[in-house]
């Protein structure tokens, strides 16, 4: 008698584990949908409007141009491998012709981004959040010389990025540094 009582606990916490793996296959698929179908929400083409910074930023290095978010921008959900790590593209892919790093934006939770263009040395970062067709948030410049989260802080600057239209796709040749996608 108690065989068959410990073999029925058994087969009960068995059946118990895989309706609960089940249950987070489940969870895990509906977060993995959600968050696809968040980026094609996201991406798309942008105009952006700019406030002043709220302080002097460093010109320091490709100047002024790897300082200044693009007046437009598309973010693409095509994949960007630099440096061992994955993002998503964004174009212009370059603020400056030299950089060699490619512009990069992410997901962080489910309702903002980051957008980064870097030389390697100076560069933009813009924190936005998703409202409706928008992304609002600030601007912050960076430079190697100056460390994140270092008084005083790099100045950020308001920043609105309305979505548009996109351009057809160009045939021929790309250039990476023309601010409009």
């Amino acid at each position: 008698m108690r065989l068959a009582t410990v073999r029925s606990a058994i087969r009960l916490q068995a059946l118990l584990l895989l309706l609960g793996a089940n249950g987070l296959t489940r969870a895990l698929s509906a977060q993995v949908i959600d968050t696809a179908a968040q980026l094609k929400r996201i991406a798309g083409c942008y105009d952006t409007h700019m406030g002043r910074w709220s302080g002097l930023i460093p010109l320091a290095g490709a100047g002024l141009v790897a300082h200044t978010p693009p007046t437009r921008f598309q973010l693409d959900t095509a994949v960007v491998t630099f440096g061992g790590q994955s993002w998503f593209a964004v174009r212009p892919a370059r603020l400056a012709v030299d950089s060699p790093s490619p512009a990069t934006w992410e997901l962080r939770g489910t309702h903002s981004i980051v957008v980064v263009w870097s030389t390697a040395f100076t560069g933009i970062r813009l924190e936005l959040a998703v409202h409706q067709d928008s992304l609002i948030g600030y601007a912050t410049s960076f430079h190697d010389a100056h460390v994140i989260g270092e008084q005083p802080a790099d100045p950020p600057m308001a920043i609105i990025a309305t979505r548009r239209a996109c351009p057809p796709p160009r045939s021929g040749p790309s250039t990476e540094t023309v601010p409009t996608p």
